[in-house]
């Protein structure tokens, strides 16, 4: 009986002992893993530390660059305040250039400059034969070239050209007729902007001569050409003008009452002499000045007389005709 409760003593003593060291043991964990923890807590602790050390290095950085820009920003404002003002600047400067362009006179340049053949010349007006409509001829012959001139107006060039339209027939009241065309010069070429008939002959199938190109104000000039009739022993000379600028072409008249100036006559002989007396001179010089048009001095004289007559005339933009 003593021995049964001695084993059982003995079988207590060790089951104490067990649960003693597995307690030691468990507070050997606990120890580990309390300093485990420990050191965890310190990490992560210092890591939070770091972290808002950084996140408020970072916020600096922030609020640094955030007012670097804004900075920035109103600069770029400035700047473009600046260029606008600049642009604005330019813009006047432009303006002006141009205005100073557009109010440059008509300027003519040497015709020696166009460097084209007749043919093509001829070419440009896009007319053919065939297809003329004029009263005194049935059946046109050829084109000639009578004239170019090149200008200048404002920043662009241009170039106006004269051609006659030759009639197949050479009878006395048959009539060829003139072609005026305005052409700008434009990246090597000649673009088409207008042309009309300037009817004009002096009998025979032939057509009007070309007297010339006259600056007839700031930004116009003439074609002048000389018409005219021959026959029973006398000679009748009119002249036509057609205003020309950089985008028209149109026919202006002379307030002698036939829309033409002057007459030239000559006589030489035959049954219709009677009411002519030898030969009358006519002059005429656009007089120049800052008028928009420049008035028109016309000297009439007849050779064997020494009375000379004078008269200025002046455009008038209303009627297009000089008074």
């Amino acid at each position: 009986m003593v021995f049964g409760w001695v084993c059982i003593a003995q079988s207590k003593k060790e089951q104490i002992q067990m649960l003693s060291t597995r307690l030691d043991s468990l507070k050997t964990v606990q120890s580990s893993e309390n300093l485990r923890y420990t050191k965890r807590k310190t990490e992560l602790e210092t890591s939070i530390s770091n972290s808002d050390q950084k996140t408020s290095e970072l916020l600096n950085n922030l609020s640094t660059k955030k007012e670097n820009l804004q900075n920035q920003i109103t600069e770029n404002q400035k700047l473009d305040q600046a260029i606008l003002s600049l642009k604005l600047d330019l813009k006047t400067v432009e303006d002006s250039i141009q205005k100073i362009i557009e109010e440059q006179p008509i300027t003519f340049l040497e015709s020696s400059l166009i460097n084209k053949s007749d043919e093509e010349l001829i070419q440009l007006f896009n007319i053919s034969l065939s297809n003329i409509e004029h009263e005194g001829c049935n059946t046109f012959e050829k084109f000639t070239v009578l004239g170019k001139q090149k200008f200048i107006s404002g920043k662009d060039t241009f170039c106006c050209i004269v051609i006659g339209a030759i009639c197949e027939d050479k009878l006395h009241p048959v009539s060829g007729t003139n072609f005026i065309g305005l052409f700008k010069f434009s990246n090597g070429d000649y673009k088409k902007i207008n042309s009309i008939e300037a009817k004009g002959s002096f009998g025979f199938g032939s057509c009007a001569i070309l007297e010339g190109f006259k600056i007839m104000g700031k930004k116009n000039f003439v074609v002048i050409l000389n018409s005219g009739y021959y026959g029973f022993g006398q000679s009748i000379e009119d002249r036509l003008f057609y205003k020309v600028n950089k985008s028209r072409i149109e026919m202006i008249e002379i307030a002698d009452g036939e829309g033409i100036l002057g007459k030239k006559h000559e006589c030489f002989g035959g049954i219709n002499c009677n009411n002519y007396v030898g030969f009358t001179e006519w002059k005429i010089k656009f007089m120049e000045s800052k008028k928009e048009f420049f008035d028109l001095e016309v000297v009439e004289k007849e050779s064997n007389k020494s009375k000379v007559k004078t008269t200025i005339l002046k455009f008038n933009e209303d009627t297009m005709r000089y008074e």
